[in-house]
């Protein structure tokens, strides 16, 4: 299911300060190894020190690690820690080692490993004995009102923060008439009192838009208090893609329709797309060359057709594959294919069941038109006519359009014949967008090697 959720635009101060010193680990753990074996004339190249450094980074940043620091038990941030370590470390050993001449003990490797390993448990020890004396100073006295749905939600994920102890008191309603169970106080006005008495340190307050005028009173009147007053917008009222909070000039604001492929993640997407098409292409080479013999010689016409397709943010692209059909529809003549259509040619059909007829594609994808994973690209018509039958449809867009993609893994490629059909599709579309991942990239990929390029509704 598509997740309703907030992300953070920027990294965190701390989590920031987390990440330097982890990379200080690796880089003193590495200073330490060379030293110990300096007398036996073994040392470890500095380049293979920089490629862990490198494969910890991208690690990290595919489990938003730095960005899940506030939201975990200290154990379990550790053992993430140490999956990150472990994967990076050995991950940029093997790669390394296939690209270039690196001979050294494994005997040092292991040492170099374990001692890293040991430097992350002290601190991680350290850290937690100082959070645990920090909390055991001081208790925060919160409380809640409005949307019951977010203050649930709420509740929960800071009862999970390892940093701060909170202590949840009941919650305050609209008015007492609202107060159905144990756990409500009062009204708003017996928050005010309450308030005033302090009673709690902190009042989250979950805004709605039918209460909304109420809260921002109620705001006010808690100016007349001491207690930190933190307004929950009431966001969540939309399905939400990709969403952020960040700032414009110390302005807060929120994005409610947005795209994962900012920063860092543009690259790491890109650097996927070419380095997988280049891969692709040197592969399936013969088969192209094949492919393009077999369409010449057995119809007339060229051997590929270019179609105008929407690419990122709306943007016309030609998308090539090999032409399967007698005739060359584009832009407001196109059809779909369906089963037994006439208007395939003799290799045609065996070309669109087999997905073959989209090769070339992946020069889309070297060319930086596409991605091999992403939401398929339709014709210019289809999009006009179904961006006004279903919403939310050309969204699909905030990123790259695909090879393959989560919606046609989970069985919906080839004809949509039915307005069902295409709003099922658009709704694995929109899920990609909105939990995209390198790790869902790889995923998606193997799956598509696995469940093969055939399909029941590939005509």
């Amino acid at each position: 299911m598509l997740k309703n959720k907030v992300s953070r635009f920027a990294m965190p101060t701390f989590a920031v300060f987390k990440m330097l010193l982890d990379i200080a680990v690796i880089i003193i753990s590495f200073i330490i190894t060379n030293y110990l074996f300096d007398k036996y004339d073994q040392k470890i190249d500095g380049n293979f020190c920089l490629m862990v450094v490198i494969f910890f980074l991208v690690i990290a940043n595919m489990r938003d690690f730095y960005y899940s620091l506030f939201a975990s038990k200290l154990k379990e941030l550790f053992i993430d820690l140490l999956k990150i370590w472990c994967f990076s470390f050995w991950g940029a050993f093997v790669f390394y080692k296939s690209v270039t001449i690196f001979s050294i003990s494994y005997e040092i490797l292991i040492i170099w490993f374990l001692i890293a390993v040991i430097i992350y448990y002290i601190i991680h020890f350290l850290f937690e004995l100082y959070l645990n004396n920090r909390i055991n100073q001081k208790v925060l006295n919160v409380t809640f009102v409005g949307s019951r749905a977010q203050r649930r939600l709420l509740s929960l994920n800071l009862k999970k923060i390892p940093w701060t102890k909170y202590n949840i008191t009941r919650y305050y309603e609209e008015n007492i008439y609202s107060c159905n169970d144990s756990n409500c106080k009062g009204d708003l006005q017996q928050l005010l009192q309450d308030a005033k008495k302090g009673v709690f340190d902190q009042i989250f307050i979950a805004d709605s838009i039918e209460h909304h005028k109420i809260f921002v009173d109620l705001v006010r009147k808690l100016a007349d208090t001491t207690c930190t007053v933190i307004f929950l917008p009431d966001i969540f009222t939309f399905d939400l893609l990709r969403s952020r909070i960040h700032t414009i000039n110390n302005i807060p604001i929120v994005s409610i329709y947005d795209t994962p492929l900012k920063g860092f993640n543009v690259l790491l997407k890109r650097i996927e797309d070419i380095i997988g098409s280049i891969i692709i292409l040197t592969i399936i080479s013969p088969l192209l060359f094949i492919i393009a013999i077999l369409v010449k010689l057995t119809s007339k016409g060229p051997v590929l057709f270019k179609q105008d397709r929407y690419g990122v943010n709306g943007r016309i692209i030609k998308v090539w594959k090999f032409r399967s059909m007698k005739v060359m529809e584009n832009d407001h003549q196109v059809k779909q294919a369906t089963k037994n259509d006439p208007r395939l040619t003799k290799i045609g059909a065996f070309l669109r069941r087999t997905s073959l007829d989209e090769l070339p594609q992946f020069f889309n994808v070297l060319f930086g038109d596409m991605s091999i994973v992403g939401p398929r690209p339709h014709a210019v018509i289809h999009n006009e006519q179904y961006r006004t039958e279903i919403l939310g449809y050309m969204l699909r867009h905030k990123v790259k359009p695909g090879i393959t993609g989560w919606a046609q893994i989970n069985g919906y490629r080839g004809e949509t014949d039915t307005l069902d059909k295409m709003e099922k599709r658009i709704k694995y579309d929109l899920e990609y967008i909105q939990n995209w991942s390198l790790n869902l990239d790889i995923r998606i990929i193997l799956l598509t090697i696995i469940k093969g390029f055939t399909g029941k509704t590939a005509y």
